[in-house]
């Protein structure tokens, strides 16, 4: 049996050592292990720069990991190397579009099609570039967010500064509310719970008060200080999708919190203007995304940024749609809702069309998930030693 290659291959390598170090990263490729496939694809291209196969599913790999960018360059090799493969074309075509590369797209599209590439395939493709590219063009587009999934950042989150009370309001099925281990309050108008391994999680933590009502009910009706016996620590806001519930479920929970409290805001940082109306149900520019509904609490967070400098926001390119942490927060602090009215008028009146998606990631300072993997660097942000 010819030899397997776990990190390099020889300049020399014969055919059954590369084959047999393909289907070897293809297995890796398969189990999620992108690391060591692309160490192993890459090993293989040392030794044969023209392995278009190896291109391809390095290609894939990237868009794996939501860099569709990266991808491209690889993709196009593969196309380079193989033009009469359908598959090369039809990934690299992919691609290209979430990348962005609408331009480019258009030319491999014609250049499929002498190629023979199946029509019905292409015309579903060539369907989504128009209103891509004028998107791309008004900057009302962006490809996917990079940084690791926001469930990833949250579990991070509870684990690294060990909050003694959590409170979450837009529990739906309990994903979220069930990563907290200690004292924790839930607020839905509905709950959804179906994963009895996600029930078990929620009610083992110490107490959970779990209130089915709208979150303006609950504060209504509720003081979180007084059911939890001391401030909020960490909370999680991911209830209604528009700008107006967010920014009372903000200032309305900070007033129940100390100053090195943390408040995670979900989904504000739509990538295509359609996600961000605020009815649901508006057309996708990438069909991929119908359905992903951020609303316009986007405007929340810049809201937050505009006018409450003294806050500390850090906005994390987390997966899917962003996760802001508020911090520095000041639990007396009425300037939001006396202003509650006037807010939302002002909000209402900005136009993602006029601040572009670019614009807004300016503004608000995104910085990539990687600036918060380490314990250490949670700490520094969030529990200031000084």
């Amino acid at each position: 049996m010819p030899a397997i290659f776990t990190d390099a291959l020889p300049a020399d390598a014969s055919f059954q050592a590369i084959d047999a170090t393909l289907q070897q990263a293809i297995a890796e490729h398969h189990a999620g292990n992108l690391t060591k496939a692309e160490t192993l694809y890459r090993s293989i291209l040392a030794c044969d720069p023209n392995h278009a196969q190896c291109f391809h599913n390095l290609g894939i790999l990237e868009v794996q990991r939501r860099r569709a960018f990266a991808a491209v360059p690889f993709l196009r090799s593969s196309v380079g190397l193989r033009s009469d493969h359908p598959q090369y074309w039809l990934t690299y075509l992919d691609a290209a579009m979430r990348a962005g590369f609408a331009a480019e797209a258009s030319q491999a599209l014609a250049q499929a099609r002498q190629e023979g590439v199946s029509e019905e395939k292409l015309a579903a493709l060539e369907a989504r570039l128009p209103r891509l590219s004028s998107a791309v063009t008004q900057k009302l587009w962006l490809p996917d967010l990079m940084g690791n999934n926001y469930l990833q950042v949250l579990t991070r989150l509870h684990s690294t500064l060990a909050p003694a009370t959590y409170l979450e309001i837009g529990v739906d099925r309990g994903r979220t509310l069930a990563l907290a281990g200690c004292h924790a309050i839930g607020i839905d108008p509905e709950f959804r719970f179906q994963d009895m391994g996600i029930v078990r999680a929620i009610v083992a933590k110490p107490s959970v008060s779990l209130y089915q009502m709208p979150s303006d009910d609950f504060f209504a009706r509720f003081s979180p200080t007084t059911l939890f016996g001391g401030p909020i620590e960490l909370a999680f806001l991911d209830g209604m999708h528009r700008c107006e519930f967010l920014l009372r479920d903000f200032f309305n929970t900070e007033r129940h919190c100390r100053r090195n409290s943390v408040i995670a805001l979900h989904d504000c940082l739509p990538l295509e203007t359609p996600m961000a109306e605020r009815d649901p149900d508006a057309l996708a520019i990438d069909s991929r995304r119908q359905g992903m509904w951020t609303g316009d609490v986007w405007r929340t967070a810049l809201l937050l940024k505009r006018h409450r400098p003294d806050l500390r926001i850090v906005f994390l390119d987390a997966a899917e749609t962003g996760l802001v942490l508020v911090t520095n927060l000041d639990p007396k602090n009425t300037l939001l809702s006396d202003n509650h009215d006037q807010f939302v008028a002002e909000m209402k009146s900005w136009s993602l069309s006029e601040i572009t998606l670019p614009g807004y990631i300016a503004e608000m300072g995104v910085e990539p998930e990687l600036n918060l993997r380490r314990p250490d660097q949670i700490l520094a942000r969030f529990r200031p030693t000084a």
